[in-house]
């Protein structure tokens, strides 16, 4: 064993032929350094591992670059999702705004309804006054001037015809009012919801 020595720190626990680089591992099988000696396996080693630190050190920076591109897809992502529930929202709320809007047109014009009926009611009612004012009046000149029989009574049915004359006017001019009415409330709901289906169009294509 006089020609083995202690290879030490450089190739680990072991003995080395100095002549041939032959290695008696700590397991106990021969093993020999490709030519050159120990030095050259020292070398090798060295190397090796050399390599094995800046492959690990490229391995880190490819996976901290594969992160760093998986968190930027993640933040736009979120991004993009926050801007399209900002859109849903302002697109319900500008909906629920015109529909109010629409309705409340509605509702006012609608209560127009009973303002034409009352007032046309109030047309007829002055109209029958005016009826009975004229046939009592009428009734008493003819009295005085002592007029009866058949002349009175065609003077009195001449004020009642007058009378259902007026009456049917009344009535007729409070029908096309509220014809009219009907007309204007269509159109609002009709413009109202042309609006509304152009702004929920636009909404759309932003989202």
């Amino acid at each position: 064993m006089d020609k083995w020595f202690d290879a030490g720190s450089k190739i680990g626990n072991g003995l080395v032929d100095p002549t041939t680089g032959a290695t008696l591992g700590t397991g106990g099988g021969l093993q020999y350094a490709a030519d050159g000696g120990y030095d050259k396996l020292y070398n090798d080693l060295i190397s090796g591992n050399v390599m094995n630190n800046e492959q690990y050190a490229a391995q880190q920076a490819a996976a901290a670059q594969q992160a760093a591109i998986l968190e930027s897809q993640a933040q736009a992502a979120a991004a993009a999702e926050a801007q399209q529930q900002a859109i849903i929202e302002a697109k319900r709320q500008a909906e629920a705004a015109l529909k109010a809007q629409i309705n409340s047109s509605v509702a006012g014009m609608q209560a127009n309804e009973g303002k034409i009926n009352q007032g046309y009611e109030d047309l007829a009612r002055q109209a029958f006054v005016q009826a009975k004012v004229g046939q009592n009046g009428l009734t008493e000149n003819l009295a005085i001037n002592g007029i009866n029989g058949g002349a009175s009574e065609t003077a009195v049915l001449g004020i009642e015809n007058q009378y259902q004359q007026s009456l049917s006017g009344i009535g007729q001019d409070k029908q096309n009012a509220l014809n009219q009415l009907q007309t204007d409330i269509a159109q609002v709901k009709a413009s109202g919801n042309a609006q509304l289906a152009q702004t929920m169009s636009d909404y759309y294509m932003k989202l």
